[in-house]
């Protein structure tokens, strides 16, 4: 009796790691870590560009140059995202999720951004749980026309005169666990 082995070999696929401002602009098609700050962004920090990656920070800051325009994390069209320990400051929005569903947004801190913090635009069944959202300009969170919303034990505090959340639109939002200071 003849025993034949087969080893087959396949290298392991490591997600792409960000760092640096030379990352400010790209697109994010695979689950990715960033591992240093990318600051100082003249456009959009990053855009999402495919569905059920995990897009990780690591708690570190993505920043831009509170240019008009500009999007700190961009995720048009895909579902199945989740944007877990970013830091999103000084862009004209912090992060704009538009025609998109079952996104998971985990231990965000979006804050000092010249328009909105979150703007969530046809985005249903979207959860935004454990962030600090706080001292964006115009709104720290405005949901439009999305349906089945989760906003879970967030802290939000805004600048004097300013909207926590508001909602236009949709329907069934579950809002709990949150301090509003």
């Amino acid at each position: 009796t003849i025993f034949i082995s087969l080893i087959l070999i396949i290298p392991l696929l490591e997600a792409t790691e960000y760092s640096g401002s030379g990352d400010c602009g790209s697109t994010v098609t695979e689950s990715s870590t960033v591992r240093t700050s990318v600051t100082g962004c003249s456009g959009d920090g990053f855009t999402i560009g495919a569905d059920s990656i995990t897009f990780d920070c690591g708690g570190v800051t993505i920043s831009g140059q509170d240019n008009g325009g500009t999007v700190g994390i961009d995720l048009n069209g895909y579902k199945d995202v989740s944007l877990i320990n970013c830091v999103i400051t000084n862009f004209e929005t912090g992060i704009s999720i538009t025609n998109s569903q079952q996104n998971v947004l985990v231990n965000l801190m979006v804050i000092n951004n010249n328009n909105y913090g979150l703007d969530i635009t046809n985005a249903n069944l979207t959860i935004v749980t454990n962030s600090l959202i706080e001292d964006n300009s115009v709104r720290q969170f405005l949901a439009t026309d999305s349906y089945n919303l989760t906003f879970d034990s967030n802290t939000v505090d805004p600048r004097p005169n300013d909207y926590y959340f508001r909602l236009d639109g949709g329907k069934y939002a579950t809002i709990s666990n949150n301090k509003f200071t």
